[in-house]
């Protein structure tokens, strides 16, 4: 009977089906966009795609494939620090390191309780917000050692560094706060519309927050802030007309003088207007516009997470709204990075 079981085993060894090899990424500077693949809240099927714009061709699961390991549940963002691309995996509880053109992962920061994005906010020191951990961390920009932290009250969300100021968006509090990052503290705060989640600088040094507004039962319509760093208290806001407007993903041009956000469609502003567009720049004609990006060379990125279950899909337009190909990507595309 020993010789009928060794001849099941090997039978069985010899159907066994190899499982398929990711193909890895060509990583080329100016010519590389990453994009973030949330996946499931507990599902663990985040993932990192990769497109290479001299080709044309899109890579899926670039972190698998370069460390044979998943890279973990919901990716959130990501930062460039010191030739190493972070990533934010928010219910992970960590930042993985990867070497920006190898991708092989080095050492992960754990322990986060819910981080959502990070900025290199001096030489040394990165501060990353987080969902529940009432403090902003503070770690070493090579080791991603624990320096410390910021305290604060509630979830924070975007953050922004600006000549010299740390500028941070608190959600539940409904203010941003600005942070002298050589002191770690917070100097001022902000007080601006429901749930400010999006921050970015123009090319004046103004400061743009969008807030997404508040969802039922105590719904209430999103808002654009324009935030003058040298009297803050003269903050001027621009209100969407519907309860049901919750505009997301606010992003600004190269040069700092336009405004892209999602709402059903792709929005533009130029940075010098009072009033908000009447209609979207790009239509989403059906499609459900997740994420966001606007490249180095003007060019719109923008996903369609579809029903959040299946794969989504990344469409590129130029700056005049032109379509300019798309791609299939992983599931829920929530953001880019531009490599």
């Amino acid at each position: 009977m020993r010789w009928l079981c060794g001849l099941l085993l090997l039978f069985a060894l010899s159907c066994k089906k190899d499982e398929p090899t990711l193909p890895k990424a060509e990583v080329l500077k100016g010519q590389s966009v990453f994009v973030l693949n949330e996946g499931n809240f507990m599902w663990g099927n985040a993932s990192l795609s990769h497109i290479n714009l001299s080709t044309l061709q899109i890579r899926e699961d670039v972190f698998q494939a370069h460390n044979q390991r998943p890279v973990g549940d919901v990716l959130n963002s990501a930062l460039s620090v010191n030739g190493q691309l972070w990533l934010v995996v928010n219910n992970s509880q960590k930042i993985e390191r990867l070497n920006e053109t190898t991708l092989q992962a080095l050492e992960p920061i754990s322990g986060l309780h819910s981080p959502r994005f990070a900025a290199h906010v001096a030489p040394g020191k990165v501060y990353v917000t987080d969902l529940y951990a009432n403090k902003i961390h503070i770690l070493h920009d090579n080791t991603g050692a624990r320096l410390g932290h910021i305290a604060v009250s509630g979830w924070t969300e975007g953050i922004l560094v600006s000549q010299g100021w740390v500028w941070v968006c608190n959600t539940g509090a409904d203010v941003v706060y600005k942070i002298d990052p050589s002191e770690d503290r917070i100097v001022d705060s902000v007080e601006v519309g429901d749930n400010p989640r999006s921050i970015v600088a123009d090319a004046s040094g103004k400061i743009w927050v969008l807030c997404e507004g508040n969802i039922p039962p105590q719904e209430s319509a999103g808002s654009l802030w324009r935030i003058d760093p040298t009297n803050p208290d003269t903050a001027f806001a621009l209100h969407h007309a519907q309860m049901s407007d919750h505009p997301s993903r606010l992003c600004i041009s190269p040069e700092g003088n336009y405004l892209y956000w999602i709402k059903d469609g792709v929005f533009r502003m130029a940075t010098q207007q009072t009033m908000l567009p009447t209609g979207p720049y790009i239509a989403a004609e059906g499609r459900l516009f997740y994420g966001l990006g606007i490249s180095p060379i003007h060019d719109i990125f923008v996903s369609d997470a579809k029903d959040y279950v299946q794969k989504g899909k990344v469409y590129r337009y130029s700056a005049d709204g032109l379509s300019k190909g798309s791609w299939d990507a992983g599931i829920i595309p929530g953001g880019f990075y531009f490599y």
